[in-house]
């Protein structure tokens, strides 16, 4: 399966997303099977995640979501638009 990589979520944005650190995500990659992209081509074989997987696997696993994450691709968006507003009111 295709992915567009401008949304995919990091490792920190998943951190934010559930409200936990680091290496609880990475346990529960590894124990509670949470879903994961492995994009390979470097060295490490970054890892990254889709939103809208892991909204059902928390639902499926009970955890629970403390913070409404755009993707990345929204927040790119939502940015540029703040610019362009900021630069309009500066002319």
């Amino acid at each position: 399966m295709k992915y567009d990589p401008e949304d995919l979520l990091t490792i920190k944005d998943v951190c934010t997303l559930f409200g936990k650190g680091h290496m609880t995500i990475w346990k529960w990659r590894k124990k509670l099977d949470m879903p994961t992209i492995i994009i390979p081509g470097d060295a490490r074989h970054s890892v990254r995640f889709e939103k809208q997987q892991l909204v059902k696997w928390a639902k499926e696993k009970g955890k629970k979501i403390v913070y409404n994450l755009k993707s990345p691709k929204e927040r790119t968006s939502k940015k540029a638009s703040k610019t362009k507003l900021r630069r309009q009111k500066l002319v």
